[in-house]
């Protein structure tokens, strides 16, 4: 893509005020903790808090490390489509999420010998499996499949880009380090495109996971400024933000 554009940056900034404005008005939202209406309020904070770090990240060129805090912010909005979509079944599978992840610890923990805290966690393993059905065997989120059943196959191409790039030390993330005089100019050059490549999508992905939020909460003025938004970095970007529901 082309450098970014004065406009490239009012749309980026503009989009940071919208998310702003709609977690202020998440702030005073109530309901019960089971709430799919309370998981996009708790999965948007998350979005936001990782659209203001990848800011702070790019602004300070710790490049890489915005790159990481970029692929958290796509798992995210994955979720955000997702809640949106499946609301209670969405709930029951970050249920099954948790009850893996720490089975999965525990199992770790002991087989190492660090038995301090093993307790603990059992404790809180239990408690989440009694909001289970009994005997139903416990799995990870399917990120593949949780993207394409929630109309969010684009979020999951960028998912697995930024996998493979930086957010993993991968042998293709170790290689991209190598370099040598000649390879200096053809680097810089292909870092500098992918950086911008990265802000887009980080803007995209803010806006998507901001404009699904708004509905979910009932904030139809933000949702109307989304779409507006939508409109414009659509005509800057060639990163496509999906404006509706995937068939």
């Amino acid at each position: 893509m082309d450098d970014l554009t004065a406009d490239n940056y009012t749309v980026f900034n503009a989009i940071s005020s919208l998310a702003a404005d709609l977690w202020t008005l998440s702030m005073n939202i109530d309901g019960k903790p089971n709430d799919p209406k309370m998981f996009s309020v708790m999965l948007f904070h998350r979005l936001f808090s990782n659209h203001k770090a990848y800011t702070l990240l790019a602004n300070a060129e710790c490049n890489l490390e915005a790159s990481i805090v970029l692929r958290s912010g796509v798992e995210t909005a994955i979720c955000l489509a997702a809640i949106r979509n499946m609301g209670d079944d969405f709930v029951t599978l970050l249920l099954h999420d948790a009850v893996s992840t720490l089975q999965g610890q525990i199992s770790s923990q002991r087989a190492a010998g660090f038995n301090e805290g093993i307790a603990e966690s059992e404790m809180e393993l239990r408690r989440l499996q009694s909001k289970l059905p009994k005997g139903v065997k416990s799995k990870r989120l399917d990120w593949a499949c949780l993207a394409k059943n929630n109309g969010a196959h684009n979020l999951y191409v960028m998912y697995k880009m930024l996998s493979g790039q930086s957010s993993h030390v991968t042998g293709f993330s170790v290689f991209r380090e190598v370099t040598n005089d000649a390879m200096d100019d053809v680097k810089s050059a292909m870092l500098h495109q992918e950086n911008n490549l990265h802000t887009m999508m980080m803007a995209g992905i803010t806006l998507q996971g901001a404009r699904i939020h708004a509905a979910m909460i009932g904030a139809s003025a933000i949702e109307h400024r989304s779409l507006a938004l939508l409109a414009q970095m659509n005509d800057l970007s060639e990163i496509t933000v999906a404006s509706g529901r995937e068939e």
